[in-house]
């Protein structure tokens, strides 16, 4: 029998009692990360709604900007965060063969990546040179800083 904390578990095991290989806690994880909620978001003094529901029914108002973590001040790629928060609700879809497989995840999360990337980019080029203060640093794909050289 498997443990685990409410919210993060499969919702099919609690139906057939069987996991399968989708049966995994990213969905919520992603949500987490991208929104910077629990998994139990509470609504009133009283009741909470799982991250899942309130995320998919902000999508599908069109607000994405009211679950975008605000410690991440605004500063990200929009199309990148909708194609998260889309990706995380798919890995949550019933029955389980409807999910996405984890090599799928990491292609799309890659996807993401490049988007966060290009969006940092065009920020940066968009600061005056003089107001760059970074000019000796460069991220590399999995987000780390190194120096170079400068020629």
């Amino acid at each position: 029998m498997p443990a685990g904390t409410l919210g993060y578990l499969d919702p099919e095991f609690y139906h057939t009692s069987q996991l399968s290989e989708k049966s995994d806690v990213y969905r919520v994880v992603l949500l987490e990360l991208i929104t910077g909620q629990s998994p139990a978001i509470p609504i009133s003094n009283t009741e909470s709604i799982h991250i899942s529901l309130w995320v998919r029914q902000k999508l599908s108002e069109g607000d994405i900007t009211s679950i975008a973590d605000p410690r991440m001040g605004g500063d990200y790629d929009v199309n990148s965060v909708w194609k998260v928060a889309e990706l995380a609700l798919q890995c949550k879809e019933e029955p389980s063969r409807k999910r996405p497989t984890m090599t799928d995840i990491v292609v799309e999360l890659k996807e993401c990546l490049e988007l966060e990337v290009l969006h940092a980019m065009s920020c940066y080029s968009s600061v005056p040179s003089s107001a760059n203060n970074l000019s000796g640093t460069s991220v590399d794909m999995h987000g780390e800083a190194s120096d170079y050289p400068r020629q």
